[in-house]
């Protein structure tokens, strides 16, 4: 896949974590929510970086 269609498919999976997180305030499921929306802004920083380099 190219950095355009990766970058894409992370926001979509980011999109759904956030709206996730609404229905999910509290609790270890909000936690996993959590790290798993920095786990999928981190990717898109790296993908961005790179898009720049």
């Amino acid at each position: 896949m190219t950095d355009a269609l990766d970058r894409q498919a992370l926001e979509v999976r980011l999109a759904r974590c956030l709206e996730l997180a609404k229905q999910f305030p509290t609790g270890p499921t909000a936690q996993m929510l959590e790290d798993l929306e920095v786990e999928l802004r981190d990717q898109i920083r790296v993908l961005e970086f790179r898009r720049l380099a």
